[in-house]
Formats: C-alpha cells, sequence, structure tokens
C-alpha cells in the first residue's frame, strides 16, 4: 500500500510543477502590458510540505504590490477610478482544472 501513495505522491508532484509552469507563462501572456516589467515578473516557488512538495506561483518584488491594484481596480487621487483587468482569476480557475485533469490521467494510466 506504502509503494501506491508514494506513486500517487510522484503523480501529484509532477503535476504541481507541469501545471505552476504553465500558469506562469499563462500569466505572462495575459497580464497588462505598460512596460512589460510586471508580465515578466510572474514566476513560482517550490514548497515543502512535509511530506509533499507544492509550488507557489507569484509576482517577484516590486511588482507583487500591483496585483490586486490590477485584478480588482483602483480609485485615482482624482476621484475617478481604473477599470479592473482580471487576470489572475482565469489562469487560477484553468490551473485547477489542468491539475486536477492532470493527475486523474495519471492515476487511471497506473
Amino acid at each position: 500500500m506504502e509503494t501506491v501513495g508514494y506513486y500517487v505522491e510522484g503523480i501529484v508532484e509532477t503535476a504541481s510543477l507541469e501545471t505552476a509552469k504553465e500558469t506562469v507563462k499563462k500569466l505572462k501572456a495575459s497580464s497588462p502590458k505598460n512596460n512589460g516589467k510586471y508580465a515578466k515578473a510572474w514566476t513560482f516557488t517550490p514548497r515543502n510540505n512535509g511530506l509533499s512538495k507544492s509550488y507557489v506561483v507569484h509576482v517577484k518584488a516590486p511588482h507583487y504590490r500591483l496585483t490586486h491594484l490590477l485584478e480588482y481596480g483602483h480609485a485615482t487621487r482624482n476621484g475617478g477610478r481604473v477599470p479592473a483587468r482580471p487576470h489572475i482569476a482565469t489562469a487560477e480557475k484553468e490551473a485547477i482544472e489542468e491539475f486536477t485533469k492532470k493527475v486523474v490521467q495519471g492515476i487511471e494510466e497506473s
């Protein structure tokens, strides 16, 4: 039974790494590009959760401050509003679906 657990753990780790890489590519392509620095700042970082490994997709400093402002819009100094440019939520939704599909497919193939 332990070998099955290790096998599934390997499938999950592989699927999470592939999904993180693909999500970063999608976010770099779909991010708003004023000068391109925000879009280029997307990356992923591995995290060890005891037994398993996960990946966090994020924007490197100092551009992480823009994520909420761009995703949801914000007020300007003169009382106007800057419209939202949702790009993170769509990439997150696609990543969740893709990850689930890869894990299920990997388990079914074994």
